[in-house]
């Protein structure tokens, strides 16, 4: 079904070890180990695989979901179209239910791409349906999902030898750097600040994050020459290295739901919050902001408790803070790591800091 029967997937539990599993090509009758397959191949038979172990786990009783977590990545697209199309067949008839997890814009594209496909060819409608969790998270770059189930267009990224850069720097969605977020979400624009053209091909690609860009490191497909993997490779450790500097001997901030759940009770919680909004969400702020009766009738009891709180929780770093200096040396320390020589480590990390922290909306400290 996977590889439209160009292979047969083979167990042979009698075997040794690494000779259980064989895909017999439909073709030659040759029996190919999965490591004389090609990437995508391999993948295919390892989905058939997942699939005949579930059936045998259901045993005839309810259909368990399967869970796939960009188990196509690898693919091509053709390839990912017909194993997909496989997948909503087997959904369909089955009556199984089928998740599908990517943080990559165009797998939901090309699962929409598939769905209409069957419709045209069976004339019947699967039940498909995308769900951005970056949009019910709330999370910085979600609207870069918007409009995925409409099936939009490619992201049109113009030469950034033809415009200014702020114009370029729009139609690849930058957004500003959180440090206290995941460094997986940084915009690659921040790191790629000294070869934009590498930058386009990566976004013509939808590869624009960190986190993106460590899982094309790992996959690369083609699209990255040695020199750029290298080049992204130093740059991703440097940004993850520096994200950890700049947070050290910072209190980390409150958010708007930070203390729900806390020691603060709902009669407080409201104008509390009030309290964190107004000093940018400092939890030491917010304190001193209490003791100085900021919120009537909350005691100094109740700060005290919530105070014990978020000590409990993490959120005071009592470690002496890096300066700009301090950073820049971790994170030079970090691009060595990951160099392959050729490059001054402490010049480029002077250059990716300043970048980075330029970025930061709320970044105040001189230079």
């Amino acid at each position: 079904r996977f590889t439209h029967h160009a292979f047969e997937l083979v167990f042979e539990p009698n075997a040794r070890p690494a000779e259980r599993l064989r895909a017999r090509d439909a073709a030659t009758g040759r029996l190919l180990a999965p490591t004389q397959l090609s990437t995508g191949t391999r993948a295919q038979l390892l989905l058939a695989l997942r699939v005949a172990h579930a059936a045998h786990a259901e045993g005839g009783h309810a259909r368990l979901p399967f869970f796939l977590d960009e188990a196509l990545t690898t693919a091509d697209p053709e390839r990912f179209a017909q194993v997909a199309a496989s997948l909503l067949e087997l959904a369909r008839d089955d009556r199984r239910q089928v998740f599908y997890l990517s943080a990559r814009r165009e797998d939901a594209l090309a699962w929409q791409r598939a769905a209409e496909a069957a419709v045209a060819d069976a004339g019947d409608e699967p039940s498909l349906a995308v769900v951005d969790l970056a949009r019910l998270r709330r999370l910085q770059n979600a609207e870069r999902w918007a409009g995925a189930a409409s099936l939009a267009p490619a992201r049109e990224v113009p030469d950034p030898r033809t415009v200014p850069e702020a114009e370029f720097a729009r139609a690849v969605g930058v957004t500003p750097v959180d440090p206290w977020g995941p460094p997986g979400a940084v915009h690659l624009y921040h790191l790629c600040y000294d070869d934009l053209a590498l930058l386009r091909r990566l976004a013509k690609a939808e590869v624009l994050t960190v986190g993106q860009a460590k899982g094309l490191l790992e996959a690369p497909q083609g699209l990255l020459s040695e020199a750029q993997a290298a080049l992204l490779a130093r740059r991703v450790a440097g940004v993850e290295a520096w994200c950890e500097a700049w947070c050290q001997g910072r209190n980390v901030p409150l958010g708007p739901t930070t203390l729900e759940g806390s020691t603060v009770s709902g009669t407080f919680l409201e104008r509390v919050n009030a309290v964190v909004a107004e000093v940018g969400g400092d939890p030491r702020a917010l304190l001193d902001a209490l003791r100085a009766g900021r919120v009537k009738f909350f005691g100094p009891s109740n700060i005290e408790k919530l105070e014990a709180w978020l000590d409990e929780h993490g959120y005071f770093d009592t470690r002496p803070r890096l300066d700009r200096a301090g950073r820049i040396v971790g994170t030079a320390k970090a691009l060595a790591a990951a160099s392959q020589g050729g490059t001054d480590p402490l010049e480029e990390a002077r250059q990716l800091v300043e970048r980075l922290e330029a970025a930061v909306p709320s970044e105040k400290e001189p230079a």
